[in-house]
């Protein structure tokens, strides 16, 4: 069912004010029954004939979509190094709606590679491997008689 530019802004508005329904990183997120009278509550005020809870789901997971598409290209646009006249301005009219509350929720984390994480680690167990040595040495007995042949001290042969 094609909806009107209209029908759409209303329907993002009515998503925006049903937190739960976006902001994954509140607990309200997680309530299901909570999310479920938010998309009864929608459907009611949307007043389209046939229009269920599951054609808001569907209709929420096309507007994610093409929202995310969006985000895709502005990006694209910006790292091809366009001057700021030429980045990509999305023609939705929802959009701008859209991405003043769901962009809060999109920021990216910092990440670190996998490569590094593991290059740190082989080198924090280098350095706890040498501080575990000069610990062992440090409390070694200072004794000095040692077998030619072998060169092991007598302390170190009783332990």
């Amino acid at each position: 069912m094609k909806w009107s530019e209209a029908e759409t802004i209303k329907f993002v508005e009515l998503y925006r004010d049903h937190e739960c329904l976006w902001n994954v990183c509140k607990p309200i997120y997680r309530n299901n029954q909570l999310r479920l009278a938010a998309l009864e509550q929608i459907v009611a005020e949307m007043n389209i004939d046939g229009f269920s809870v599951a054609e808001a789901r569907i209709k929420i997971k096309n507007l994610r979509n093409t929202y995310n598409q969006e985000l895709q290209k502005i990006e694209k646009s910006i790292k091809s190094g366009m001057g700021g006249d030429d980045v990509y301005t999305p023609s939705m009219k929802w959009f701008k709606i859209m991405d003043a509350f769901v962009r809060k929720t999109k920021e990216k984390r910092s990440t670190q590679s996998n490569m590094e994480l593991d290059q740190q680690s082989q080198e924090d167990n280098s350095n706890e491997t040498q501080l575990h040595y000069n610990e062992e040495t440090a409390e070694r007995p200072q004794n000095t008689e040692t077998d030619s042949n072998s060169q092991i001290t007598k302390n170190e042969v009783t332990l």
